[in-house]
């Protein structure tokens, strides 16, 4: 789902599953079954163990619509303690794509709320990485690393060019989840620009550049830009 800023999810869950090996996948599709492809393994399936329990510890972490539980090379984690166990003590260990553990940290319990603020994990370089802690199952993150301080990206789109601008805006998110979009309005129906105001770290601009002929718009809506922003980038919506 953060292939594509969609508002409304209902995400199935899963229950009854035996032990071994399953796969999930999932995909986004428009309403004539057009498949909104990420091109990416990761994203579009995922394959996980269920194993006998080893103790009670559950890593209360996913890939959140907006990537805040990663800042640049920092992973934050979170362990909640659903039963009572002998063993208090709780690390997690952040492990990169050759089984080498990267970064080891221990996890500060709460015992009112039974759950344990852990420090947080940094990662040497951009990378896939897995956190792992005892008895708890494995997640696997993408640690982006520029937070794209200072840059923003400009785009522009109209009623015609919605999906692709969806797409767009959906790709910047995961790819590049810390800059900032400006999206400058070429004719969105009002239904559109509703979805559009919902998207996080997106900024909506009325334009009247498109009287300019051939594409020099374009060049007139950098300028617009560089009044708010140091850098900026423009991109096209498609």
């Amino acid at each position: 789902p953060a292939c594509i800023p969609v508002a409304d999810q209902s995400l199935p869950t899963l229950t009854d599953l035996r032990r071994g090996e399953h796969v999930v996948e999932a995909y986004l599709a428009l309403q004539n079954q057009t498949r909104l492809d990420c091109n990416l393994a990761e994203h579009d399936s995922v394959t996980f163990h269920v194993d006998p329990p080893k103790n009670a510890t559950t890593i209360l972490l996913s890939e959140l619509p907006d990537k805040s539980h990663v800042d640049g090379l920092v992973v934050k984690v979170h362990v909640f303690q659903v039963a009572v166990v002998e063993d208090l003590r709780t690390w997690v260990r952040l492990v990169d794509e050759n089984n080498v553990t990267r970064d080891k940290q221990p996890c500060r319990a709460y015992v009112t709320s039974m759950r344990r603020a852990c420090g947080d994990l940094r990662a040497p370089t951009p990378g896939i990485y897995t956190v792992e802690a005892e008895g708890a199952s494995p997640i696997q993150v993408h640690v982006r690393g520029s937070r794209g301080d200072g840059l923003a990206l400009l785009t522009a789109a109209d009623a015609k060019y919605f999906d692709r601008l969806s797409n767009f805006i959906g790709s910047v998110h995961f790819w590049e989840p810390f800059l900032h979009i400006d999206i400058y309005d070429l004719g969105l129906a009002p239904g559109q620009l509703t979805h559009v105001k919902e998207w996080d770290r997106t900024s909506l601009f009325e334009t009247s550049y498109t009287d300019i002929p051939l594409v020099g718009w374009k060049f007139a809506v950098v300028l617009d830009a560089l009044t708010r922003h140091e850098r900026v980038l423009w991109m096209d919506a498609n």
